[in-house]
């Protein structure tokens, strides 16, 4: 099982930070920005989530996102993982693009 886990971009500001999604893997590191932004006091590093609190961020629809982006993550990768194959961050990421943005088909008439 992979176990993908998010890092601020600078645990020492004061002001909210990008937030990166990170899977070390067979030698590899994959990090991609998740476009969201958290200050740091109101990120919890143990639990990988926006700390559930009083702050001005919508910490529930957050942490659903970020649920959302590591399960994308975790069916990304064990989509090589299933046929036996590693994949290179880049083509990880391609797979995750797909993960998160599948192509509609249009029915024809």
């Amino acid at each position: 099982m992979v176990y993908p886990k998010f890092n601020l971009r600078s645990k020492n500001e004061n002001v909210p930070v990008p937030l990166y999604l990170i899977l070390n893997y067979d030698g590899f590191r994959f990090k991609v920005p998740t476009k969201i932004k958290v200050h740091p006091k109101y990120w919890n590093e143990s639990k990988q989530r926006v700390r559930n609190q009083v702050c001005p961020l919508d910490h529930q629809n957050i942490n659903i996102e970020l649920d959302n982006l590591e399960e994308s993550l975790k069916r990304a990768y064990m989509f090589y993982y299933d046929q036996n194959k590693v994949p290179t961050p880049s083509v990880l990421k391609d797979r995750l693009n797909k993960e998160l943005n599948p192509k509609k088909e249009v029915e024809k008439p």
